[in-house]
């Protein structure tokens, strides 16, 4: 026995609905692939530019050379250096939240638009009113995947107060004697 609908303008709304949401995640998976990992090297800056979007921020090399900063945060945890040379060519990638970047933050001399401008846009935001302060966090995976967060907290005049590695307080806590992951 075949199935009918009590009311043909239903059926056809709800297999309208059903090609519309196929297309939208066929476009989703589409921009997934749009990542700073698949770019070919060589490729012009404009064509990266087309590729991934705007970059959140653009650092200014030695020699001529650029650093583009794309940021996947607030959904994703990872933030990536894509690197131009002279020429305004792609060269390289280079995932940045690990330790090595994070020394570039310096509590006391480093500004929260300076933080921005290396790390893009963050994952979450945090107002400290009984401080007097504001964090922002960038999340990222540790070596061991364990979620993690690059904490910086920052003072009324944009001065960074403290930068830290915490564990990431938008993961879920898991409570248990092993084997609950």
């Amino acid at each position: 026995m075949r199935y009918r609908p009590l009311n043909k303008k239903f059926a056809t709304q709800t297999r309208s609905l059903r090609v519309a949401l196929a297309a939208f995640a066929l476009a989703g998976l589409l921009a997934a692939c749009a990542h700073p990992t698949s770019v070919q090297i060589g490729a012009p800056a404009q064509t990266v530019a087309e590729t991934l979007g705007a970059p959140d921020s653009k650092l200014a090399a030695e020699n001529g050379t650029s650093i583009w900063v794309y940021s996947a945060q607030a959904v994703g945890r990872e933030v990536y250096w894509v690197y131009f040379d002279e020429k305004h060519r792609f060269v390289k990638t280079e995932e940045v939240l690990n330790e090595a970047h994070f020394a570039l933050v310096r509590p006391g001399q480093s500004t929260i638009a300076e933080v921005q401008k290396l790390f893009g846009k963050p994952a979450r935001h945090y107002t400290l009113h009984l401080l007097g302060e504001e964090a922002v966090i960038y999340r990222y995976l540790n070596f061991f995947g364990q979620g993690m967060a690059f904490w910086v907290q920052y003072n009324a005049q944009g001065v960074v107060t403290d930068a830290s590695c915490i564990a990431d307080p938008m993961e879920p806590i898991r409570i248990g004697l092993g084997g609950d992951r």
